[in-house]
């Protein structure tokens, strides 16, 4: 009765409540030598329990003593062993030990294809391709997802919710080739079976539908993204136990309100997004929504608690990813922001530096990052009186823009208005009147005119000719 219970908060997801009936049964279990069978089965559910709430020590030593309880009742050939070490991979895989998990995998299609067990070869397939995915080796995981899905709609017919979950990966896969078109279809596909198999309202349906949002976010199709994004939130409904894509949908909508302009209702979708994750053990992704959040808090002028938040993304990221990945730069090019808004122009100059050198090594020198970065230490050099660091840096910006977007781009408006400022205050009044010129120029051709920045523009021109 004990293990029945548990097998019922296993299959509704509550992991916490699986365990303690698992654990209570074990104790009555062990008693007993001839429910070794029964021992190992209760095992396996705990291990797994404990791997879908990321507590993975816990759940390697379960699955330790699983195996060595199996190979002794069942043998090494035997097919219940290979259900643990597939699972035992994928422990593995969400530790990031992709070495260990592709062993356990590999493993396991061994002996399930000596057993002619076409759906879990089909089922193992699909975990490696997953592997691959993640490591970026995407043509073998387009392997192993064609031939998983062959199998399973031999097997299990067109309409069967597995066909729908490899369709779902191998539209995954495409979005991290970067072919989003492409995988629109595999994903509408996966979404027509989902819901005849679970309606209108399960997790699974959600995830698919907020993959689609960001395929359409990657192509600029903000409208399309947001409906689905919002159609992911309705799918989830009250499910408590599938947060994870809850807090994935308000991201991204977080993100399209960003785009909008809409700073207050994104402030509010990130802060709901950050609070679902607060419990996760998924560190990087709290990361990404705590550097959203941030960037939008800085624009509403809650600087305090931006740099907070940017402080705390950028010591995860550089924990997790390592001191040289781009959203460690991207961090740093946050925080010294934010920094520069609480006149901490050094502190801001030093993280702005090194956010360079690494933009440099990932983009190359030319890069439009690197030009954003650039930019703003031109700008933070100004401000603390450098004016010949600040004047070689923010014409280094310059031409990065005009050789990426040509001379009439709307940022080259900006740089030059900055570059007319230090020259005049150098006194190179003659200079500084053709820079000023120029951004004049840029300013009145753009279609959304920004008075302000004209008029600033024109007393700035005033000064120069009044010193002239």
């Amino acid at each position: 009765n004990m293990m029945c219970l548990g097998n019922i908060e296993f299959l509704a997801s509550n992991f916490s409540s699986s365990l303690e009936w698992f654990d209570d049964a074990l104790r009555l279990l062990k008693k007993r030598e001839e429910y070794e069978i029964a021992v190992a089965k209760c095992l396996h559910r705990k291990a797994v329990s404990h791997d879908k709430l990321g507590e993975y020590e816990n759940s390697i030593e379960c699955f330790g003593q699983v195996l060595r309880l199996g190979r002794k009742i069942w043998g090494t050939e035997h097919v219940e062993l290979s259900n643990v070490l597939n699972s035992v991979g994928n422990v593995h895989r969400n530790r990031g030990e992709m070495k260990r998990a592709l062993k356990c995998y590999e493993e396991s299609l061994r002996i399930r294809l000596k057993a002619k067990c076409k759906l879990s070869i089909a089922n193992t397939k699909n975990n490696i391709g997953a592997l691959f995915m993640s490591i970026d080796r995407i043509d073998r995981a387009r392997l192993y997802y064609a031939e998983s899905l062959r199998i399973k709609t031999e097997i299990l017919g067109p309409d069967h919710i597995e066909i729908a979950r490899t369709l779902y990966n191998m539209g995954q896969l495409l979005s991290a080739s970067m072919q989003f078109k492409n995988s629109l279809r595999f994903f509408s596909e996966a979404l027509q079976i989902f819901k005849r198999n679970v309606g209108e309202s399960h997790g699974e349906l959600a995830s698919c539908l907020c993959s689609i949002g960001t395929a359409y976010d990657e192509m600029s199709e903000d409208e399309l993204a947001f409906s689905y994004f919002n159609q992911a939130l309705d799918a989830v409904g009250g499910q408590s136990n599938i947060n994870e894509v809850r807090a994935s949908s308000l991201h991204n909508i977080g993100i399209i309100l960003a785009k909008k302009n809409d700073i207050e209702n994104a402030s509010k979708a990130f802060r709901e997004a950050l609070e679902l994750k607060a419990s996760s053990h998924e560190s990087i992704d709290l990361s990404d929504t705590q550097y959203c959040l941030a960037n939008v808090l800085r624009l509403m002028g809650s600087i305090d608690e931006a740099i907070e938040l940017h402080q705390e993304a950028l010591y995860t990221r550089t924990k997790y990813l390592g001191p040289d990945h781009a959203d460690v730069a991207n961090s740093m090019f946050g925080l010294a922001q934010a920094l520069v808004e609480r006149n901490e122009h050094n502190d801001a100059i030093s993280l702005l530096d090194e956010c360079i050198e690494i933009q440099k090594m990932i983009h190359g020198e030319k890069s439009d990052s690197v030009a954003d970065a650039v930019f703003l230490l031109g700008v933070v050099l100004r401000d603390v009186g450098r004016l010949a660091e600040s004047l070689q840096r923010l014409k280094a910006a310059l031409e990065v823009k005009s050789s990426l977007f040509g001379n009439d781009h709307s940022e080259i408006a900006d740089i030059s208005f900055k570059i007319a400022i230090v020259l005049c205050e150098m006194g190179k009044y003659d200079e500084a009147k053709r820079y000023n010129l120029e951004s004049l120029r840029l300013q009145s051709a753009q279609v959304c005119k920004d008075d302000d920045e004209i008029a600033t523009t024109l007393l700035n021109l005033g000064i120069v000719e009044q010193r002239l």
